[in-house]
């Protein structure tokens, strides 16, 4: 009865040691598995490609970059492009213009205002085409603020025929710029020229806003010619803070010269008085040689 006992005993040990084996197995499951199975032999991991070490240049070259101070270049302001593709102009900075070269500006804006507010008026001129060579003859310049040129030009015709001049002179007129102050000279290589104030007058007059003013010159040529120049140039005087004068009318006009009897025997005397004096003493030596020869004969 031991025996069995015993027997029985063991019986019940192995099978609850057998649940417990089945239910450690499952529980554990692969892992435990894998655990209990023999280590596989040894391979070396396969490695990552490994990362170089960054090279000394490398590093210099991603570091943060150091400013450095350059010239500073002024910035400029170009104006548009030419049409006919010609470089723009500089239009400097204001913070760049000089004191000067600003009032010089202002005087120019000043000076080109006071130029577009002149009037228009008219002026006649008279080119005395043909003359005598040596003979004087006179040249005017007349100026009128209320611009009627035909008028002005049968006004001219008038006093010049009044002076002796030719039926119907030679006259110009049309429209000028007029303004307060005004200068005019004539002048020509191949003549004297004396204005009617003076051979020390400027030309320059003041004139009326209401009244013409005329200029007048005495001029004689020196020699005969078929086209010696006359030369006219008026200018508007402007004021003294506005610059120079403008020249407003510049004519060159030809003028026809004629010689003279006087003036060839007085050229002529002049240059070749000896040959002449030469010649006469000769012929007056042959005529009265020829004379004496003949009277002798007579006799």
């Amino acid at each position: 009865m031991a025996m069995k006992s015993l027997l029985k005993k063991l019986a019940i040990a192995a099978g609850v040691a057998i649940v417990l084996l089945t239910a450690l197995i499952y529980l554990a499951g692969p892992t435990g598995m894998r655990e209990m199975a023999p280590p596989p032999p040894d391979v070396p991991p396969a490695s990552e490609p490994a990362m170089a070490a960054p090279s000394v240049e490398s590093v210099k070259d991603v570091r943060t970059p150091v400013k450095t101070k350059s010239a500073r270049v002024p910035h400029r302001r170009f104006a548009p492009a030419a049409a006919d593709g010609a470089p723009a102009a500089v239009v400097p900075r204001a913070s760049e213009i000089s004191p000067e070269y600003a009032e010089d500006r202002q005087r120019l804006a000043r000076r080109d205002a006071y130029l577009s507010s002149l009037q228009q008026g008219g002026y006649a001129f008279n080119t005395p085409s043909p003359v005598d060579v040596g003979r004087a003859s006179s040249v005017q310049f007349w100026l009128d603020p209320r611009g009627d040129t035909e008028q002005l030009a049968r006004d001219l015709k008038a006093a010049l025929r009044g002076l002796g001049g030719p039926a119907e002179p030679g006259v110009e007129s049309g429209a000028v710029e007029w303004s307060p102050r005004m200068r005019a000279v004539l002048s020509g290589e191949d003549f004297d020229i004396v204005p009617g104030e003076g051979k020390d007058f400027d030309g320059i007059k003041d004139l009326s806003a209401s009244l013409r003013t005329t200029w007048a010159w005495d001029v004689r040529a020196r020699k005969p010619g078929e086209a010696l120049l006359l030369h006219l140039r008026v200018w508007a005087v402007l004021p003294e803070h506005l610059g120079e004068p403008r020249e407003i009318i510049k004519l060159d006009r030809p003028i026809r010269v004629q010689a003279t009897v006087p003036w060839l025997i007085d050229t002529y005397w002049e240059k070749y008085w000896k040959w002449l004096l030469g010649g006469l003493g000769s012929t007056l030596t042959a005529v009265i040689a020829w004379w004496w020869q003949h009277r002798g004969k007579g006799a």
